[in-house]
């Protein structure tokens, strides 16, 4: 008899992940056998695939993680996405880390989270702290260190990279220590600089002198150059050179800026990305990036007050009225300044009996270096002898102090004569056209006042351009140019000269004469304003020439900056003069231009001579080099105006020139490989992050066509348009793009295929 059986199950294999399945097979009676209450039944427990909870990773798109310390528009956080897969049942918690942990860069270091039951995503919020300490940027791992019971950690998803960006300016922010410096002249000025927040790295820093009312290579010595910074080094010092020189000279100052600063080496990243956040910050130029240099005021700057040495002594009429004495401040003019004066006299009675002396201060405002004393001349109807009056200067106040010439003795001539006064009736100064035709000129003088004596007056005329009595053989004026009038006694009235002028002849210049009169005999006086008479005949046609450009000098060239080793261009100016050559004359022209021209040229303006009986001439203008992208310029060279009777061509006092676009105005671009980069977005969209540099000139909108290729035979990488252009706008020094890459990668089984 068989006293047991063996049943065979069988268990079916299929694809669908599953849990333990469990299973009871029961002995069922089928005659009078009794079954067993107890071992009756058994149970089947069918294991469950070991990846049905799944497998969990770190998502792609989270393997390399950007964080940095909070700020105004970033929270800092940062996003981990753990995936699981390809079985979800069930749950299952896990645990991470961030590796090497670090105190005080991060609110939490280590955690777990738990997927629910056919949960496949979580995420994992990690929150960077905020200190004021500078720091590089620094790398951390996040590691998945553990799962529970039914799950499984990927072995190549476990980790990611997080860099955690540079803060609080690790390479410094740099700036001087002081706002504005007060120095004297012939002083060595020690300007510190200071660097402030983080001292890593190798920074080189530029600066430079600017003029302001201290005027370079007069006030200071020009200074222009850079300092390197070493890591850890907190301070600078530079030093800019104050001249001494003999001007009184009020406060001026100049600037001292810093125009770069720039962090040494390679392997640096200062793209802005997402969130704002930059993996590198460069250094900072700080809030003193400009340091006012005073030099203060010396050499006497107030000035020195005295008369002019000219008013010392003078004679005036009784009738003149108001003198205005004219007080000089030399040397300086800085500030506002007074000097006091008072009048005395041994026979001239003040008060409005024969003078009145208006104030008793003369003043000076910044800057002014020319002040008057003004005294009214009381004219009466009494006969005087010859009255003094003296005014003195007696004291200066403001910083100020008086000179040499402290006195000014005014004479009022004695006055109402008995024996009268001789006066032309004309105006003093008579100008007239150069005629075609014989000319009547009559000059009239008269005697008034008293009349007592003979009197004899002789008159002469003096010229053309000179103090040489005219000869009676002359061009110019027909003989009489000299004689005598005779009055009686008691006798008075007028008397006429009468003087014929000549026709001009081809060409003339401009003449001069003076009628002068002279008293030979009797005790009348001469009235000193009305004394002599100034006739001017004025030119005919051109004698002294009309100066124009030349012809070859009209045409307009272009030329090229010279190279600094070169030195300045020169660039000359032919002019002639025509139709006259009469006489030196002198040419003053002016350059000029609608860019900057500061310093491209030596000068921008003067003057040149042509001698007499000469016809040409030429000056030079010197075309400095530089370093500067400039784009083709054009100037203008005019003729201005000229001295000594020429006349300028005014359709030919105006000629052009331009200069070649130099130094790359439009820009150099170049491609750095590391500003370039590789974006993985979501869903493990791939791109392409191009950053073109701009170096050299910015002008201009510029397109920029490039090609993107692979270097990957078997399976290269294919972009959304290979060859594209990029616009890099007009004072751009950069542009960036994102480029699509078309064959992005599909994970199906274990093998990688283009999608």
């Amino acid at each position: 008899t068989e006293s047991q059986k063996t049943i065979v199950l069988h268990t079916l294999q299929d694809t669908v992940l599953e849990e333990d399945r469990r299973f009871t097979i029961q002995l069922i009676s089928i005659d009078e056998v009794e079954i067993s209450p107890v071992k009756g039944s058994a149970s089947i427990i069918i294991r469950g695939d070991k990846r049905a909870s799944g497998e969990v990773g770190i998502a792609p798109s989270s393997r390399h993680i950007l964080i940095g310390e909070p700020s105004a528009k970033y929270n800092g956080t940062a996003i981990i996405s753990l995936v699981r897969g390809p079985g979800i049942l069930g749950e299952v918690t896990v645990f991470w880390r961030i590796f090497p942990p670090s105190v005080g860069e991060f609110a939490e270091t280590s955690g777990k989270l738990t997927m629910r039951d056919e949960q496949s995503a979580v995420i994992v919020v990690i929150q960077a702290l905020n200190d004021d300490i500078p720091e590089e940027k620094s790398f951390y791992e996040f590691q998945l260190t553990a799962v529970s019971e039914g799950g499984v950690l990927s072995e190549s998803s476990s980790t990611a990279n997080i860099t955690v960006v540079a803060s609080d300016s690790p390479y410094g922010r740099f700036a001087f220590s002081h706002e504005q410096l007060r120095v004297s002249e012939a002083q060595r000025v020690n300007i510190t600089i200071i660097r402030s927040g983080g001292d890593f790295g190798h920074v080189r820093l530029w600066y430079k002198t600017m003029s302001g009312t201290a005027e370079a290579g007069l006030d200071f010595v020009p200074a222009a150059g850079e300092l390197l910074f070493e890591a850890g080094e907190m301070r600078k010092s530079l030093h800019v050179e104050i001249l001494d020189d003999d001007y009184p000279e009020g406060p001026e100052e100049f600037s001292l800026t810093i125009t770069k600063v720039e962090l040494q080496g390679r392997g640096y990243d200062f793209t802005i990305q997402e969130n704002g956040l930059q993996i590198d910050q460069p250094p900072e130029i700080g809030n003193i990036s400009i340091v006012r240099i005073i030099i203060m005021k010396n050499d006497n700057a107030e000035g020195i007050i005295e008369f002019d040495p000219k008013y010392t002594a003078f004679e005036v009429e009784e009738d003149v009225g108001l003198i205005m004495i004219p007080v000089v401040r030399l040397h300086g003019t800085y500030g506002y300044v007074t000097a006091d004066f008072i009048s005395q006299s041994s026979s001239a009675s003040p008060g409005g009996v024969d003078y009145i002396l208006h104030g008793t201060t003369v003043t000076f405002q910044h800057g002014q270096n020319l002040s008057f004393i003004n005294i009214s001349i009381i004219d009466d109807n009494e006969s005087e002898f010859e009255e003094p009056i003296e005014i003195l200067l007696t004291g200066a106040t403001g910083g100020a102090v008086l000179g040499r010439h402290l006195v000014s003795r005014i004479i009022i001539a004695k006055s109402d004569s008995p024996f009268g006064v001789i006066r032309f009736l004309n105006q003093s100064k008579i100008s007239i056209p150069n005629p075609n035709s014989t000319m009547i000129l009559s000059l009239v003088l008269e005697r008034t006042g008293g009349l007592l004596g003979e009197i004899q007056v002789n008159w002469e005329t003096v010229g053309p351009n000179s103090q040489e009595a005219l000869l009676p053989q002359n061009r110019d004026i027909a003989d009489p140019v000299s004689g005598l009038f005779y009055f009686g006694e008691g006798e008075g009235g007028v008397r006429t000269i009468i003087l014929t002028i000549y026709p001009h002849e081809e060409i003339e210049v401009e003449e001069t004469f003076i009628i002068k009169l002279h008293l030979v005999k009797g005790e009348a006086k001469l009235d000193s304003r009305a004394k002599d008479v100034t006739l001017t005949i004025q030119k005919f046609g051109d004698p002294n020439g009309v100066v124009q450009f030349a012809p070859e000098t009209l045409s307009k060239k272009t030329y090229s900056e010279p190279l600094a080793l070169e030195g300045p261009l020169l660039i000359t100016f032919f002019v002639r003069r025509v139709k006259g050559t009469f006489g030196e004359i002198m040419v003053y022209w002016e350059l000029s231009s609608e860019f900057d021209i500061t310093e491209d040229f030596l000068s921008t303006s003067g003057f040149f001579t042509i001698a007499d009986g000469e016809s040409e001439a030429s000056f030079d203008v010197h075309l400095l080099p530089d370093e500067v992208p400039e784009i083709e310029e054009d100037y203008v060279i005019q003729l201005v105006s000229v001295e000594g009777g020429a006349e300028l061509d005014l359709e030919k006092s105006i000629t052009w020139f331009s200069v070649y676009a130099n130094d790359d105005p439009h820009g150099v671009f170049a491609l750095y490989s590391d500003r370039q980069s590789i974006l993985i977005g979501q869903n493990l969209i791939r791109s392409i992050h191009i950053n073109i540099t701009r170096l050299a000139g910015t002008f201009g909108d510029v397109a920029v066509g490039l090609r993107i290729s692979s270097d990957h035979k078997e399976q290269p990488i294919v972009t959304e348009n290979a060859e594209r252009q990029l616009v890099v706008k007009d004072g751009a020094t950069y542009k960036v793009d994102v480029v699509p890459i078309k064959n992005q990668l599909k994970v199906v089984g274990c093998q990688s295929l283009p999608w």
